[in-house]
């Protein structure tokens, strides 16, 4: 979203349907869902016997829910960490993985 602002192109304040207030495009804004024009990024994973997850794809996995990989993705600035309880629900689910 704003890593994309360029001269012909910047972002704008949108208001939702039904809201007379529009809304920056912060990053806050972005991470509270109050700017109505977001998206997630979803990984699907397909966990059955027969395709086992290797090794290094549950512990590239662990460390991105890790609190160190979390605030890498703060860092790294086009991206924006999960909330706490999604990432630990997360780690959580990935420990049940076979």
């Amino acid at each position: 979203m704003l890593a994309h602002a360029t001269e012909q192109g910047r972002p704008v304040a949108l208001s939702a349907r039904g809201r007379q207030i529009a809304v920056a495009p912060t990053r806050e804004s972005v991470a509270s869902r109050q700017y109505p024009l977001t998206r997630s990024v979803f990984m699907v994973l397909n966990t059955d016997a027969a395709h086992p997850l290797s090794t290094a794809t549950v512990e590239f996995l662990r460390y991105v829910l890790s609190s160190q990989g979390q605030a890498a993705m703060r860092r790294e600035g086009n991206y924006l960490p999960l909330p706490h309880e999604v990432a630990t629900h997360q780690r959580k689910m990935l420990a049940l993985v076979p």
